[in-house]
């Protein structure tokens, strides 16, 4: 159990930190 919470939780993260990386890398571009 707690390792298909630890896999959802890390799926989570990733899928928060894509786009959020996107935006930081297009923000460097901009600047």
């Amino acid at each position: 159990m707690k390792l298909q919470i630890a896999v959802q939780v890390g799926k989570v993260k990733v899928t928060i930190s894509a786009p959020v990386d996107a935006i930081i890398l297009i923000l460097a571009l901009l600047v």
